[in-house]
């Protein structure tokens, strides 16, 4: 039994590439602007030093002997040998001899990763909270490279790189397959969909068979606005992407229809699905801040101005290199 991680763990020294060649620092620089151009730079540890391949096979020998060391957390008994494992049994990282400190196994050297160039020649620094920014730095000298804000001090939710994982990662529900066919149709017959942000059932409220159970995510053809925040509609496609009507004929459609709250329900344009959420992101204000909330819960993801995040460059500075 082992677990994923992408290969934590012991940091890999030298500046060697593939083969021993030296890597050039100029070149790990710009292949690191290309990688973040494209890929963005939040949580760059986890997407860019991190990304790899563990195999775990020479630690699934060792891992079903382990025996248990009461009192001694993390200490384990290996054929007679006292071994301690570093991360987590089901995660390790490092297993070490306890007495002659011999590594047993570690995530490092049994990790593939897929952005090896970062690794040998680079390192990230966080600064201190409040901040969100941290630095890359080059391995072998120290020398900083490049600092990148999230933009600290402008209010717990403007992080500007909260916004670009949003941004980058995010699905549009009119991208769903049939969505904006149906929001287009369903604007063509004067009407609305919408979708479900929460779960509603009608149990909640009370046992009332004209009350309409959905789901998150599922989208609902609002046939008629009633009273005190109720609609009436009927469910079109499920969060699942069963679809309930035949065609073009939104009309006559087989899904259930009832009522339902509409504080429970959004339009489709206006939310997207993100990390398994559902979120809302909202229309510049008037001073162009822009806010992002999760659809289902109202927590505030992001508020503020959409900007990029910051990045201070110093390298390649006036000297030369090693």
């Amino acid at each position: 039994g082992a677990g994923a991680g992408a290969g934590a763990g012991a940091g890999a020294g030298a500046g060697a590439g593939a083969g021993g060649t030296p890597v050039s620092l100029s070149s790990v620089v710009e292949r690191l602007k290309e990688w973040t151009e494209k890929n963005g730079w939040f949580e760059l540890k986890q997407r860019l030093f991190d990304s790899g391949r563990t195999d775990y096979l020479g630690y699934s020998m060792i891992e079903p002997v382990l025996v248990e060391i009461p009192g001694k957390e993390g200490h384990y008994l290996l054929n007679d040998r006292e071994v301690q494992i570093v991360g987590h049994r089901l995660d390790p990282i490092v297993v070490l001899d306890c007495e002659s400190r011999e590594v047993m196994w570690d995530a490092e050297s049994n990790t593939r990763y897929n952005f090896p160039w970062a690794r040998e020649r680079l390192r990230i620094k966080k600064l201190p909270p409040p901040s969100s920014s941290f630095q890359v730095l080059d391995k072998l000298s120290g020398n900083l490279i490049v600092e990148v804000g999230g933009g600290a001090g402008a209010g717990d939710h403007a992080d500007a790189l909260v916004l670009q994982a949003v941004l980058m990662e995010a699905t549009p529900f009119l991208q769903r397959p049939g969505v904006e066919e149906m929001a287009s149709m369903a604007t063509d017959l004067g009407m609305e969909l919408v979708v479900a942000v929460r779960d509603f059932s009608s149990s909640e409220m009370s046992q009332s068979h004209s009350q309409l159970n959905i789901k998150a995510g599922d989208a609902i053809l609002v046939k008629q606005a009633g009273t005190k925040g109720w609609k009436f509609g009927q469910i079109l496609l499920t969060v699942s992407g069963k679809r309930l009507f035949s065609n073009d004929d939104l009309l006559h459609g087989w899904g259930a229809q009832g009522w339902f709250p509409e504080t429970f329900v959004a339009a489709a344009q206006e939310l997207a699905t993100w990390r398994q959420r559902i979120i809302q992101i909202g229309s510049p204000d008037d001073d162009g801040t822009v806010s992002v909330v999760d659809a289902s819960s109202g927590e505030t993801i992001f508020a503020g101005l959409p900007e990029a995040p910051a990045e201070h460059w110093y390298f390649p500075a006036q000297d030369g290199e090693r």
